[in-house]
Order: structure tokens, then sequence, then C-alpha cells
């Protein structure tokens, strides 16, 4: 990434992705290319990260075959959008201050930091999920200080609220013990029948993009058999969808969590949720100080714990400006 040279793979992939065919449609014929590409970088604006070429040309719609030279061509005859640097492109002017090949390095500094976690402090709670993975800037790949670790997690049926009363307790012992660098947050954490609602209905390329780019510590498998329960991210994303679904060994069936752990779970529901939303109102109290567009809405349900923040409805919007997948 920009001092090293190197262009940035899509979270946890190798694969290039693959170049346009004689014939194919090029940007004057498709104008839908240039909308998607507009609002991604006004993304990529607003977040204050420049966009890798190699990752934006993932993020096109369907039927879309560019090269990185039909981006570069866009890019270059669009000034006002941003500026191609060492291949990635830095949205407005002047380009940002961030270092890329430290951005980089913080990202997988945290992704181990993670791994570490679910294989010591989280481990009882991980007993109770399909998968856990990391979202966010540092599934990106380009984490800035003072980023939290966002964890993306499907529980179990009948196990959301056990695994957080422990991941909250394994997270004070990893804070406590010194092995807790960076703050965790766990922004997404939701049942296995919540999430195959959330998943089933199409949300949009924010979404897409968001559920494409999870980086898996545990559970790939599973995930890979959600993601392909939601063909509407293909019909956004069909490049960076098909990485994501495609090969792999299929997802082993985990016996039901036991009676007792279940009502356990009931039991300590209400007292867990009641306790998040309480210090969701102190920690929103502060944040109005801080940045208006900083606070965040807490979703507590029997099977789901949500954090949804303003700067992601802003960015939905954003996202909103580009062609959907299923306009012609």
């Amino acid at each position: 990434m920009g001092a090293s040279g190197k262009s940035l793979k899509p979270p946890g992939q190798g694969a290039t992705p693959k170049t346009a065919a004689p014939g194919s449609p090029v940007r004057g014929d498709h104008p839908a290319v240039e909308t998607r590409v507009r609002a991604l970088l006004e993304v990529a604006r607003v977040r204050r990260v420049p966009l890798a070429l190699e990752q934006l040309l993932l993020l096109l719609p369907p039927g879309a075959a560019w090269t990185q030279e039909d981006l570069r061509s866009c890019v270059a005859s669009h000034p006002a959008w941003g500026r191609l640097v060492d291949g990635y492109v830095h949205a407005g002017v002047p380009v940002p201050d961030l270092d890329i090949a430290e951005g980089r390095l913080r990202s997988e500094a945290m992704i181990h930091e993670a791994e570490a976690a679910v294989s010591d402090h989280l481990r009882p709670a991980a007993a109770f999920v399909h998968c856990i993975g990391v979202s966010g800037s540092v599934a990106y790949g380009l984490a800035e200080p003072g980023d939290d670790l966002d964890f993306f997690v499907v529980a179990r049926r009948g196990g959301a609220w056990l695994f957080l009363l422990l991941a909250f307790l394994g997270s004070r012992r990893a804070h406590r013990a010194g092995s807790r660098a960076s703050p965790w947050c766990f922004n997404y954490v939701v049942e296995e029948g919540a999430a195959d609602g959330d998943f089933g209905v199409p949300q949009g390329l924010m979404v897409a993009r968001e559920a494409l780019s999870v980086r898996l510590i545990k559970g790939d498998p599973f995930y890979r058999e959600l993601l392909g329960h939601a063909e509407w991210m293909g019909a956004e994303l069909p490049q960076l969808y098909a990485l994501r679904t495609g090969g792999g060994e299929a997802s082993p069936t985990p016996p039901p969590i036991g009676w007792i752990s279940r009502l356990v779970n009931l039991l300590v529901y209400p007292a867990v949720a009641t306790y998040l939303q309480m210090a969701a109102l102190v920690g929103n109290h502060r944040l109005r100080r801080e940045s208006p567009t900083g606070c965040f809405r807490t979703e507590t349900t029997l099977h789901r714990y949500q954090l949804r923040t303003e700067h992601f409805d802003r960015l939905r919007g954003v996202y909103a400006r580009g062609i959907p997948a299923s306009t012609d």
C-alpha cells in the first residue's frame, strides 16, 4: 500500500480481479459505472481514507467489465473526484496525511489481536457462536490510530446473550492482563435465525460491501453458506461475491446448545440488555459533546444486539447515490 507500492487485496483473498474481455462494455458505454465509482469515492472522502484501484474494480456493478486502465482513465478525467497516487485514489484534495503502509500494518496487527482474543480471553464465549469476524476499517485493511476492533458475530440459536456476557467478562480480563491493545466493540451479535433474515433481504450496496468485507476469525464455512443465501449481494457486487462464496469445505452442523445454557441465556438477557442500553445512553451523552454524528442506536432483542451509528446512516445515504444493481 502507498509507500510499498503494493495494492490492497480484498480481505482474506488473494485472487486477482478479472480483466475485460474483447468487446466488453467500456466507460463510455456504461454510465452506471461512473455513477458507482463516484459514489464509492465520495464514501472514501467521507471516511477520509484512500481506495485501492484493485479494490475499486471489485466494487463495480454487474456488466462493468472494466480494467484498471479504464479506472485510471475515469479518475484522471474527473480530477474533482480524487487523485491517483501509487495505485490508490485519494478522494478530495489535498491527499490525506494517512500513512498507507502504516495503516495496513495496523490493520493486520488488530486482526492478530482478534485471533489471539478468540483463542484466549474470548474462548469461553466463542463456544456459543457459529462464526466470529472483524468488520469496519480493520476489515477494509486501512485502520487509523484509535479505531475500534469491531467484532461481527453470528451466535448459535439460544446463545447470543450468553456469548455477550462471557465476551464482556473476557474483555475485562484482557484489559487487566494488558493484552487488549485496541478498544473492543461487539457491534453486531445476532443469532443464526436473525442473521438469515438480515442476509435474506436486499439492503443495498453498503450492507453488501460491509458483509463481503468481513475478515473471518472462526467459522468461515458457515459464513460462506450464509453469504450463499444472499444472492442479492451477488447482484450488487458480482466479482467480490464470487470471491467470497466460491469453493471451500461445507459447514459442519454443530449440536444444539443444551437446555441449561439456553435457560441461562434467557435469564441473563434482561440484565445484560438493560446494562448495555444504559451504557449507550451515557456514551451518547458524551459523544454529543464531541461529535454530533458520532452517536449510535442500540437494538436489543432476545435474538439480537446491534449498534448502528449516525455516521453509518450518513454513509448509507452516500452509497445510495450509486446506480442500484437492479436498475438497468
